[in-house]
């Protein structure tokens, strides 16, 4: 993952969320799960189970060494367009996963 991506960048303006646009809902999480391509340049990635996440091309994948987002702790993500999410649940318990756009250009 490239150093920075996870900071706002203030030169895109002010958030937009298009509700209509939640992308995934509810995907059930196990064994490593390739989300995407994603057209957006910002996501929001929330879980009811802890997840590892990594962000890439279409063979990227996650593990125990990504970023880890705990349940229940929506999580914002800067992202290039066209980009895959990896998620892999982090405990026994499998995770339900949401991604919602929040910044498309």
């Amino acid at each position: 993952m490239a150093t920075g991506r996870l900071n706002f960048d203030p030169s895109r303006g002010t958030r937009r969320y298009d509700w209509a646009t939640s992308l995934f809902g509810d995907q059930a999480v196990a064994a490593a799960t390739l989300l995407g391509p994603i057209d957006a340049h910002e996501i929001a990635i929330g879980c009811d189970a802890p997840i590892y996440v990594r962000i890439g091309n279409s063979s990227v994948e996650a593990d125990n060494g990504c970023l880890y987002i705990p349940a229940g702790l929506p999580f914002h993500l800067q992202i290039t367009s066209g980009e895959h999410v990896s998620v892999i649940r982090a405990g026994a318990t499998d995770a339900h996963v949401s991604i919602l756009i929040v910044a498309t250009d």
